[in-house]
Order: structure tokens, then sequence, then C-alpha cells
């Protein structure tokens, strides 16, 4: 069925392209056929398809005229045209408007050559092509806004006036058909006036339809059509929200009053167009004519695609707040889960609990014991057991003089209390180890909290739609040469977030696109996504604000003397469009084992960082599981995230060495005081934030750079006064120079990152 209404689709449309091309065949002036050629290469240029085209343009041509001389130039006209389109289409050369009109002009140089015979048909014939040429571009530029942007966008004012040129050419073609008394002429004219007002919007087919009513009257000065047509077009303008009934009666009523007011004569030849034109249009269903309206005046605004997008955000929205209080309920539940370690004195009671139930309760010279029931024997016996947990292990000569000589059991009791300090010992890293985990785990659940409630705040925001921006957009580009179909301009009310553009693929120019969206938005826009769209032989464009800033950076590196493998490692990663994560990291010693334990660290704090997770948190939760290693290792950490919105920037360093900042006039000493990641359980790093302006450089160092300088002062004013505006530049300056301090002896190994934002133009 729908293959049916498809196929349906075409015949119409190209049986409509015939009898446009007959109409315009028919069109003369004084002698003049200039409106046909153009609608053929307009149409090509507009993607219909030149082996259909053709044909038809030559068939309609000839039925008009069936000369040898016109059929030859209409035989040439195709043969030219259908030569250059497929050489385009061999060698991969898109066409243009203006070879467009360069194949017209060249098509139409056997019409010319034809027509030498005589001075003044040669004078008409070089008329014609020129009114030719200039109906091809009129042509050209209103059928790629019917075909391009389609039939539900309003006519920019410059495709209105191109299509004011095409129903003058149909006005002068509609009563050059050579019928008895204009008879036909009339009728098709009437009609197509009446479908004009019933089918556009007011103005543009009262606008129309007189521009037909002058192509009548430029073709035969009849001035009583002429009078008519105008008096019906501004009657149907008046009657069009009346009914069907009353506009036709209107109609026919002001064809009998210009007729007989103006000129006193009126006879059946001069009703039957009118009437007849009247009935037929009386006959198609209100429906009809509303459907057609509605692809031709009604913009095509998608309000209700809109307010779904923005009510799918609001969903998502509450489905992320929902997720983010399911983590949040977890973390409280594996907060809950911890188990606290027993304190000292807890733990020496339930020692001392479990002796008595063991070896003194079942005693058989309990009765005879003088201390096992009093509190001198407890207070005796907690201090055994508080020497038993401070070493680990009891032994005899640790036993108090009155325990070992009234108890009988004393090998028994020292086993007994060592077993006991051997199970809460086991006991106590268990539960601390377990806790630990639960803990990191409850803190990445913070993170993931943190991280989905940015989200919905994000999605929470409520996208707005400015279908004049869109429109303004659109054409401006059309100005440019560039077609475009539809524009989607997304944001809020304060800022655009993005614009999308589904364009011609063979018209798209890069820098026009940027100028004219930036131009139109005030604010700079870039392209940073072209792909193909699912309308063929178009592609869709996306553009986003340019950020104001942006880093390039630098690096140099030498391995320690005797080592080929780096324990250092640095990343500089864009984070997403506003950020970028630059970082050094330090891992302890030299060699292959250093560089794994930086890269962990380093790739384990990068990942963190691109999955939105907060700073304090990320530093916190690596700390932890690198804390949770068997091994004695640890790594110094630098990082700087740079905001490339606001020229800024923030410093984190676990117990990294000095960095640097160099400004334009001075250069600033960034200090730490925390020690490396692994170390202790928790740490607290050092985090500055700072304003950068355009120029000034970030320098990560390791310590084997600062290490390899008596005086840090002195690093500090090689720096100050190393005058360059290349980071790369920098860094091998202060490497070398260090690597000099010790004469080029790398006691460790030694990088130098440097990052330099600048501002865009």
């Amino acid at each position: 069925m729908a293959l049916n209404k498809i196929t349906l689709y075409k015949v119409l449309k190209y049986f409509l392209f015939f009898i446009l091309f007959l109409i315009l065949g028919f069109a003369e002036i004084d002698g003049m056929h200039p409106f046909l050629f153009g609608m053929l290469f307009a149409l090509v240029w507009c993607n219909q398809k030149i082996y259909i085209v053709t044909p038809l343009y030559f068939l309609a041509g000839a039925l008009v005229d069936y000369s040898t001389q016109n059929l030859l130039s209409l035989a040439v006209t195709c043969f030219v045209f259908v030569l250059f389109y497929f050489l385009h289409k061999k060698f991969g050369k898109p066409l243009n408007k203006v070879l467009i009109g360069l194949y017209a002009f060249l098509s139409q140089t056997v019409f010319l050559f034809l027509h030498t015979s005589s001075g003044n048909e040669f004078f008409v014939a070089v008329c014609s092509v020129v009114v030719g040429m200039i109906c091809l571009y009129a042509y050209l530029f209103f059928m790629q806004g019917l075909f391009v942007r389609g039939l539900r966008r309003k006519l920019l004012l410059d495709e209105c006036i191109c299509a004011g040129v095409l129903f003058l050419a149909l006005g002068v073609g509609l009563c050059s058909i050579p019928d008895y008394q204009l008879l036909i002429s009339k009728f098709l004219l009437v009609l197509l006036i009446i479908f004009l007002s019933l089918c556009l919007e007011k103005t543009q087919g009262f606008a129309f339809s007189i521009l037909l009513a002058f192509g009548a009257l430029i073709h035969g000065n009849d001035y009583a059509l002429f009078l008519s047509l105008l008096l019906m077009s501004f009657v149907l303008l008046i009657t069009s929200n009346s009914k069907k009934l009353f506009t036709i009666l209107g109609i026919i009523l002001a064809d009998a009053f210009v007729n007989l007011y103006f000129f006193n004569f009126y006879d059946i030849y001069l009703f039957l167009p009118t009437f007849a034109a009247g009935i037929c249009s009386f006959c198609v269903p209100n429906k009809t004519y509303k459907k057609i309206k509605n692809y031709f005046i009604f913009e095509k605004e998608d309000f209700c695609v809109r307010d779904v997008v923005n009510q799918t955000r609001k969903q998502l929205f509450k489905k992320l707040f929902e997720v983010k209080d399911v983590f949040k309920e977890m973390q409280q539940l594996y907060l809950a889960m911890s188990k606290k370690e027993l304190n000292p004195e807890d733990a020496i009671e339930t020692i001392l609990e479990q002796v008595n139930c063991n070896i003194c309760k079942n005693c058989s010279n309990k009765s005879f014991c003088p201390y096992s029931q009093t509190i001198f024997y407890d207070e005796s016996m907690k201090t055994v057991i508080s020497l038993a947990l401070s070493r680990g292990k009891l032994s005899v000569i640790d036993v108090p003089p009155i325990i070992m000589k009234k108890c009988q059991k004393i090998n028994v009791l020292i086993n007994e209390l060592n077993n006991l300090v051997t199970e809460y010992n086991k006991y106590s890293i268990i539960n601390s180890s377990v806790n630990s985990s639960k803990l990191l785990l409850a803190e990445q659940l913070e993170g993931v909290q943190d991280v989905l409630l940015s989200l919905s705040k994000d999605v929470n925001k409520k996208i707005g739609f400015d279908i004049d921006l869109e429109n303004k957009i659109m054409e401006e580009l059309m100005l440019e040469n560039v077609l475009c179909c539809e524009v989607f301009v997304c944001g809020t009310e304060k800022a655009i977030d993005s614009v999308t553009l589904n364009v011609k693929t063979r018209t798209i120019n890069n820098v026009k696109i940027e100028q004219v969206v930036s131009k139109i938005l005030k604010t700079k826009m870039k392209i940073f996504n072209l792909k193909k769209s699912e309308k063929p032989g178009f592609s869709l464009i996306r553009l986003k604000v340019i950020n104001n800033y942006d880093i390039i950076f630098g690096s140099s590196q030498q391995t320690k003397w005797g080592s080929t493998i780096s324990g250092d490692t640095f990343s500089v990663v864009r984070l997403n469009d506003e950020k970028v994560f630059m970082s050094l990291c330090d891992g302890m010693g030299s060699g292959s084992g250093a560089r794994n334990i930086s890269m962990q660290s380093l790739n384990l704090i990068q990942k963190f960082y691109e999955a939105g997770f907060g700073s304090g948190l990320i530093i916190k939760n690596v700390n932890k599981l690198l804390s949770l290693r068997n091994e004695d290792d640890f790594s110094a950490i630098d990082i700087c995230v740079f905001d490339l919105n606001n020229a800024s920037c923030r410093l984190i360093k676990i117990g990294a060495t000095v960095g640097f900042i160099k400004e334009k006039n001075q250069t600033k000493m960034i200090e730490s005081s925390a020690l490396p990641l692994g170390i202790l359980d928790s740490i607290e790093p050092a985090i500055d934030d700072h304003a950068l302006s355009c120029g000034d450089m970030v320098i990560l160092l390791s310590d084997g750079v600062v290490d390899s300088w008596e005086d840090i002062m002195d690093l500090k004013n090689l720096i100050n006064n190393t005058e360059t505006e290349n980071p790369q530049t920098l860094a091998d300056v202060i490497l070398q120079e260090s690597l000099r301090q010790t004469q080029n002896y790398a006691e460790d190994d030694m990088t130098v990152v440097v990052g330099k934002i600048w501002q865009k133009l």
C-alpha cells in the first residue's frame, strides 16, 4: 500500500512537471519563447531525475512547436546538459549555480545560430536567451526552496520574488495556449487563481493571482481579462473564510461586473470558463483543500516533538534522582554494617573472661587458690594480658611471681593467653580490612550520588527552542548558497547548547556556516560533528559554542642514570568541552616497578575524573585503594585541572614537590605538605584554585628535577627569566639546566610538564 502511494506520488509529480513544461513552452512575448529551457536546468539542480525530466522537456517542447529548427534546438539543449551532467558524475565534481548557468547558455548556442538569417530575428533570439537565463535563476532559487526545505516552510522574500517570476510566466503561457476565444486559457487561469486562494496563505495567494493576471495582460493586452482576474483575486481574498459556494458566486459576479460595467458586453463565451472553473473547484471536497493547505502554510515547528523532548528529560531527571537515593541508602547500609573495633580495655576484659571460663572455672585447685576470686587477681591478670597484647606473645618470665607461685597450671594459662591474643590480633586485622572495604565502598557510593545529582541537575534544565532564530539562520544560509532544509536550535533562554543543521551535502561551506550561525546567535560557534543525514543527499551538521580558552602543553623527561625505564608518568587529557586534566605521577624509586605503580595511580585518578567524581573524593578513594596493597610503594601526584571557560585552574598536590605558575611579570611557587598516596589510610591533599591570564603557564615537576637544585629559588628565577611563549621550549630549558646542576648525572627520574593557557580569537 505504501509502495503504491509512493509510485502514485512520483507519477503525479512528473505529470505536473510535464504540464509545467507545456505551459512554459507556449509562453510567448513579441515572438520570444524564453521561459522553457530554464525550468529543465532548475529541476535537475533540485535533484529531480534527469533521465525522466529531460524526455518530458523534449516532448513538451515538441508538442508546442514540431518544426525542424525547434526540434534541433531542443535536442541540442538536452544533449549538452546531459553530457556535462554525467561528466560531473563520472569525475565526482559537484555542480554549482555558475556552471549550471554556463551549461544553460552553451545549450542555446545552436538556437542562436539557427536564428541568424536576419538581424532582427537574431536580436529577438538573443533577447530570448537573456530573459531565459534570468528566468533560469529565478526558477532555481524558487525550486530549491520548494524541494530542499520542503513545502511546509514559508517562502523567504527572495524566493517569493522568484516564484512571482514563475507565475508571471505561467500567466503568459496560459494565455498563449491556442484555443477559440481564450476559453481554455480563461478556464485554467480562473481555476488556478481559485486554487491559489484556497490552498495558500491569504496574501501569498493574492500576490501570485495578481501576477497571473499581469502575465495574461503582457501576452495579449486583454484588459477585460486582466481586470476580471484582478477583481476575482480580490473577491477570493476577502471571502476566503466564507463558505465555498459564496466564494464561487463571488467570482462569477465579479467577472460579470467587469465585463458589463467597463465593456458593456457579457455573453455565454465569457461566462462558461468562469462558471466551469467554479463548478470544478466546488466539486473538490473541502478536506482536500485543507490537506493541501496544511502542506503550504503551516510551518513545521514540531512543538509536539519539542515538548516530548522536555518531558523525556524531566522523566530522566526523576529517574536519576531516584537512583541517587538508592545509592544513598546503600551507602548508609554499608556504613551501618562496618563493625566497631574493640578498644584495649574491652579487649582485656574479654580475654580475661575467656581465661576464667576456660582455665580457672574448671581448675581442680580452684577451691584452694586464694587469688582466683579476688580483685587483686583480676588486676594482676589484666596486667599480664596487656603485656601480651603489646608484645604479641607472652613468656614465663612475663608472669608476675604471685601467679607463678600459686597457679598449678601456669603453662596451660600462658598457652591459653597466647592463643587468645593471637586470635584477637587476627580478628582485629580482618575486621579492620573488612571495615576499610565497606567504608571505601560507601565513599564510592557517595561519589556516584554526586555524579548522578550533577547529571540530574543538567537534565532538569528545560531546553528552549527559538523558532525565529531557526528561520533567520535558514534565511541567512540560503543567501550564502548553503541549502538548509531544517534548523534545530537547542538551549536554555540564557545560553545556547547547540545548533543542528540538515544541509544539502554539495552546498556545505564550513566557514560560511560557522560565520552565519555565530553572527545570528552572537556567540562563537564551531562545527564539531558532521555525518550523513537519513535524507538522501543531505548531511547533519552540529555546532557548539567555542570555549574562550584552550591549552597547549610541552614535556621533557630524563631517566635515572643506569635505568632504561622512568618511574615518572604524565598525562594530558580533555575531560569534556570545558575541562582539561594535566597530571604528573612520581612513583617511588625508578625502573619498571616505580613506573607500574605511577601508571596505576595516574590511570585510576584519570578515570575517576573522566567519570565526573569530585577531587576530594577521588584522592580519598585512590589513596585508600593503594594503602590496601601489600607492597611498600607509594606515589607523589601533581594534578592540574584547567577550566577553559573562565581561564582558571585547580592544583592538587599529594606528596609532590613544588610547582610553579609562570605569569607575565612574575612566577608563583606552589608548595605541598601532604604525604604521598598509599602511605596512610587517610590524607588531606593540598588543593588550590588559581585564576589565570592568557599566556600563563603551569609547571609540574618531579622530585628528580627539584632535588638537583641546591636552592629552589634559583629554579624559580630560571623559570621567571626564561623568555619564551612555547611551553615545550620552557620544559626543555628547565630539564637541561637541572641536568647541568648535577653535571648531566641524573640521580633520579626527571620529568617536566608545562601547560599554557591561551585565548581563542
